[in-house]
């Protein structure tokens, strides 16, 4: 009773949302409707309100949809919002790119680091979507025993990847009487996985997947070092305007408050052999790049 009655206000939700006409005209003589972003009823009428609408207006429909809260890390809030994501949604679908690119159009300059709500429910979504497509590897991809790595790896055994990024700013670590402390009190070094820059995996050295929410544990370290999906196409003045600026301004309250007593290593620090950041006398950057060939060797395994 408790899921029909979900549905029921999902469906209501999805008439109210400010379609065009065009799109209030389909939707009436569909026979069959899946509300949830990423469906085949959403494809089909986002198709349309692009030739319509703003990319500020195609936004406000996505985080209306979702009907887009103020994230608090607390998992019940998790599932819910990843109910409303069609689970057939793979993390390569173009219609992650097209919302990136919406984004990239609705705020030019450093005008998503700015106050809005719409920018602060924008910015917060890149959370919800990496943890969407975190779940979908383990949904889709994971059996029995499997980890979140040897599911990645298996989810990217026939589709492009990148492995060339640095994962730098997804290592830190806290310093507490002069001796480096990691989240969560495990050391961990993690690598960064990229499908066509947007999309994000980051998985620890136990091969999980580490994001800022998560429907199965939540961990000081996925807060931390989590993975958060990119905005912009490449590393450079939009990346930073798009997806790090905007963190100071608008990341959710329990982010701010676990990160506050973390640092990621400097450029300098990341390779240096010395220092809190290095271990046996080896840089970060080495025992980075140690995972990263083990990850390697696991997906040509697959």
């Amino acid at each position: 009773m408790q899921e029909i009655w979900q549905r029921y206000l999902q469906l209501k939700r999805f008439f109210k949302l400010s379609w065009s006409q065009q799109s209030m005209e389909v939707l009436k003589n569909m026979t069959t409707i899946d509300p949830r972003l990423g469906s085949q009823t959403f494809k089909k009428l986002w198709t349309i309100e692009k030739k319509h609408s703003s990319s500020k207006q195609l936004l406000k429909l996505i985080v209306s949809l979702l009907d887009f809260p103020e994230l608090t890390g607390d998992m019940a809030q998790t599932r819910h919002l990843l109910s409303l994501i069609s689970p057939s949604l793979a993390p390569d679908d173009s219609l992650w790119w097209d919302i990136a690119e919406q984004v990239d159009k609705a705020f030019p300059g450093d005008s998503l680091a700015q106050e809005g709500k719409l920018a602060r429910q924008v910015h917060q979504l890149r959370y919800l979507i990496s943890c969407y497509q975190a779940e979908y590897v383990r949904q889709h991809f994971r059996h029995g025993k499997m980890t979140d790595a040897e599911s990645l790896a298996k989810y990217l055994s026939r589709r492009t990847y990148d492995l060339t990024e640095s994962a730098r700013l997804h290592n830190k670590i806290t310093i507490r009487n002069g001796k480096p402390h990691y989240p969560d009190g495990k050391m961990s070094y993690n690598i960064k996985i990229l499908q066509r820059f947007h999309t994000e995996f980051i998985l620890n050295s136990s091969g999980r997947f580490l994001n800022e929410i998560d429907p199965e544990i939540m961990t000081e370290a996925g807060v931390v070092n989590g993975a958060s999906f990119n905005y912009a196409t490449q590393n450079n003045q939009r990346h930073w305007e798009l997806d790090v600026l905007p963190i100071s301004k608008h990341d959710p309250d329990f982010r701010h408050k676990a990160r506050k007593a973390f640092v990621a290593p400097s450029l300098i620090a990341y390779r240096q052999w010395r220092g809190y950041f290095a271990k046996q006398g080896r840089p970060c950057f080495y025992w980075v790049n140690k995972e990263l060939k083990s990850f390697s060797k696991m997906l040509k395994k697959v």
